[in-house]
């Protein structure tokens, strides 16, 4: 994973704790500021103890999409296109493949100017 793939707000998965976290800043030598499962802020001490967390359908639903029968799987106009568990932008002709939950909310932010949100629990810190 590469620091400047990451914006605040991104999901990763912590190397340390095995858990998925939720980016609360970057510093500039590339340390992160996480958060805990309790609220509180934690310090990574950098980019080789983050890995990004891979796109899966359970991930997609928990962002709101709904799936379709026609392998797409939308959130309002915004449509990924799924096959063999593979995830694809079908909103160009380029289709780029979506393999990590945090390229998959950098897009959307990009594309539609808003966050993907989830509901916070024990499981998804």
């Amino acid at each position: 994973m590469i620091e400047n793939e990451l914006r605040i707000g991104n999901w990763v998965f912590s190397k340390s704790f095995e858990a998925n976290y939720k980016v609360k800043g970057i510093k500039f030598n590339g340390e992160l500021w996480l958060k805990n499962k309790d609220g509180s802020l934690w310090e990574s001490n950098g980019m080789k103890y983050i890995e990004p967390i891979p796109l899966t359908e359970e991930w997609l639903l928990k962002f709101g999409f709904d799936v379709s029968v026609s392998h797409y799987i939308c959130k309002g106009k915004f449509a990924i296109c799924s096959i063999d568990d593979h995830f694809m932008y079908r909103g160009t002709e380029l289709a780029p493949e979506i393999h990590y939950v945090h390229q998959l909310q950098n897009l959307y932010h990009a594309l539609t100017g808003q966050e993907l949100k989830i509901k916070i629990d024990e499981t998804n810190r």
